[in-house]
């Protein structure tokens, strides 16, 4: 009976084992699937943190860029405001290069104006003068001639 009952729990025993066996085959399974979820997740985060340190890497590069670029850009407007310093004190000079030859214009025209009033004067005091030439001239004629009627007047009066 003793046999029997060893039979049984031998039974029992390897029964056990054998459930035993696939409940941790079942768990080892599961483990086994955890556990490459779990690396398949730990590859696809290292390809997410690769990619971040790629991007990161260019978006340093960039940002370097973008600052030799600001700092180009600043050294323009840097030159640019010097160059507009520079242009503005050209253009004051200029005003007041142009205020004193307009100032200087504004005086020959008047000076013209007034040379060209002296030469009208001018001219009508020629005309005039000629006038009174051809005037004294006829005055010098009529007075010869009234010399030369006298004269005969009187050398009739003398005889």
């Amino acid at each position: 009976q003793e046999s029997k009952l060893l039979k049984v729990f031998k039974a029992e025993l390897e029964k056990c084992k054998e459930e035993m066996q696939a409940e941790q085959d079942d768990e080892m399974e599961v483990v086994q699937q955890e556990l490459t979820d779990a690396l398949d997740e730990i590859k696809y985060l290292k390809r997410g943190c690769e990619f971040v340190e790629q991007e990161a890497k260019t978006s340093s590069a960039e940002l370097k860029q973008f600052r030799r670029q600001n700092e180009e850009i600043l050294a323009e407007i840097a030159q640019l405001r010097s160059k507009n310093e520079e242009l503005s004190t050209e253009n004051e000079l200029l005003t007041e290069r142009y205020d004193d030859v307009l100032h200087e214009k504004i005086e020959c025209e008047r000076v013209r104006k007034e040379l060209r009033e002296e030469l009208e004067d001018k001219a009508q005091l020629e005309g005039t003068v000629a006038e009174m030439e051809m005037e004294f001239q006829h005055l010098l004629e009529q007075q010869e001639a009234a010399k030369n009627h006298l004269e005969e007047a009187w050398g009739e009066n003398n005889d």
